[in-house]
């Protein structure tokens, strides 16, 4: 029986529906002048079950695309899908199987999932788990040779294998271990110029950085007017360049831009650079024997341009020495670019 039975008119009735089981259900109305069936006139439907949900853990942003799995999923428009209690997006019933959809934000740690449409709904319990992105505090010792392999500690939090990369400066370190949620141990990669940068620790669950924190030194004695240039292949205006140049500490050194084969001169001053020279830098190196430069690159019109480093021989009037691959002359790069 029906309940809550109201005869409106001669035409409508209405009524809540009993339990019942799945499927179609003959529906019957009486009274004292007799009865009549609209067979099957009514379907059940049963509640969707869910049984289980893919990936189980995403960033605590929310944005992971998660496929959920279970039976009674019907393609009613009213489906929706929670995470503990906060709607998902992107909600797509591909079946009565299958429900794709995207994560919200949250909190970190178990969130409920659960699947509601027409005919009831269903929560797998601590089915989706939160994580919050690592966080790097220090890094131990925050210096290394430029050559591969100088042994580190990492510290901070939220550490997790899922997805993990480590890198200096943009370069990936080796042998990464996560020895617990707050301790990371690697090697420094080969890095081509003496520089300070920061280190990137990245999994599925984000991105932790800390700038500035290891150098890249150069090995004792390294000749002086050492000229690197990090990428020098597929060079574009707009795109930057970081050179290094090494040699004693304290010394002098300048950076120029040429259009043209570079100077020739023993020794030359302002004079010596005419409008196809570039004055792009004048410093003197640090205590670890090296200044790095960043250059951005520009629409020269030409096919190629080189840059030279000069040492300084005096600074009043300024006159540099030069000399192709003397210790203190002049180093060049070249490079092509559309």
């Amino acid at each position: 029986p029906a309940s809550g039975v109201s005869v409106i008119n001669d035409t409508t009735i209405t009524c809540t529906t009993p339990a019942n089981t799945a499927g179609d259900a003959d529906v019957t109305v009486a009274n004292d002048f007799g009865s009549d069936t609209l067979v099957d006139g009514f379907t059940y439907n049963t509640a969707p079950e869910v049984s289980g949900i893919s990936p189980e853990h995403g960033p605590i942003a929310g944005g992971t695309a998660v496929t959920i799995t279970g039976d009674h999923f019907t393609t009613t428009p009213d489906t929706s899908v929670t995470f503990g209690g906060t709607p998902a997006s992107g909600i797509s019933v591909i079946n009565d199987t299958t429900i794709n959809c995207t994560t919200p934000a949250n909190t970190a740690g178990d969130a409920d999932v659960t699947v509601s449409n027409s005919n009831g709904s269903d929560t797998l319990f601590s089915g989706f788990t939160y994580h919050n992105a690592p966080q790097v505090s220090s890094i131990d010792p925050d210096n290394g040779l430029l050559e591969a392999g100088t042994p580190v500690t990492i510290f901070g939090s939220d550490f997790s294998e899922d997805g993990l990369s480590v890198l200096f400066g943009g370069l990936p370190g080796t042998n990464v271990v996560v020895q617990d949620s707050s301790t990371i141990t690697c090697e420094t990669p080969l890095y081509p110029i003496p520089d300070l940068v920061g280190v990137e620790v990245a999994n599925d669950y984000g991105t932790g950085t800390l700038a500035q924190c290891f150098e890249f030194l150069p090995p004792s004695g390294a000749p002086p007017m050492n000229l690197t240039d990090v990428d020098i292949t597929n060079l574009y205006p707009g795109d930057m360049v970081r050179f290094s140049i090494t040699g004693d500490p304290g010394a002098a050194y300048g950076l120029f831009l040429s259009l043209d084969p570079g100077p020739t001169k023993t020794q030359w001053g302002w004079m010596g650079l005419g409008n196809q020279f570039r004055l792009l830098w004048i410093m003197n190196l640090n205590a670890g024997g090296y200044q790095t430069f960043p250059y951005e690159v520009t629409d020269l019109g030409v096919g190629f341009i080189n840059i030279y480093i000069h040492a300084l021989v005096d600074d009043n009037p300024l006159i540099w020495a030069t000399g192709g691959n003397n210790p203190n002359g002049t180093g060049s790069l070249m490079w092509g670019f559309n």
